[in-house]
């Protein structure tokens, strides 16, 4: 049988903690973990990783991943992504090589650890996952029903929990200030 998406994000992180690679995980899995939950078709990592981590990495992941050794090494050139497509599943691990802006700092920063099927996860922040998925949203054209939905969701459930200061601060100097009002007010109407 197929491994879940939560069975390979924890044999990934494993691997990223034995190798003390810092990680977060985000997207879909992140936000469903705080949010409305959805199924997915792949897992969301970021992670900072530099050309030193690299043989490690792609020996440490050869038996239960394929990765292409030039999309990884290009990914840490560009702070782009590469996938870890798993050999026993229909799941892939897309990796964020995080960069020195303003979310992918507050990224690993703020994390936050989750208890999930028994293990200690790191997660990106309720507040960082509004923010980053908002991001999204406005590159995609305002057009993701899926991101839309999520980081209303997040805003619904988490309530109170989430740090509106901070999140107000930081949609502000990303230009996201109307996009989180307009979230704010449908969180009001959920589900």
């Amino acid at each position: 049988m197929p491994d879940s998406a939560i069975e390979v994000v924890l044999r990934t992180v494993d691997i990223l903690d034995r190798l003390q690679i810092p990680y977060v995980v985000g997207g879909s899995l992140a936000s469903s973990l705080v949010g409305e939950a959805r199924s997915t078709a792949d897992v969301d990592l970021a992670v900072i990783l530099r050309s030193h981590d690299v043989a490690g990495l792609v020996e440490a992941v050869s038996d239960s991943f394929f990765v292409s050794q030039a999309h990884l090494d290009e990914a840490i050139n560009d702070c782009g992504s590469f996938n870890l497509i798993d050999l026993r599943s229909p799941y892939k691990v897309d990796v964020f090589v995080l960069g020195d802006d303003l979310l992918d700092r507050r990224q690993i920063a703020r994390r936050q650890q989750v208890r999930v099927a028994g293990r200690q996860v790191w997660i990106t922040s309720l507040e960082d996952q509004v923010l980053r998925k908002l991001t999204w949203f406005r590159l995609g054209g305002e057009v993701s029903e899926r991101q839309w939905r999520d980081v209303v969701s997040i805003l619904a459930i988490q309530g109170d929990r989430v740090d509106s200061d901070d999140l107000d601060e930081t949609a502000a100097l990303l230009g996201l200030s109307d996009l989180l009002e307009r979230a704010r007010d449908d969180a009001t109407r959920w589900p």
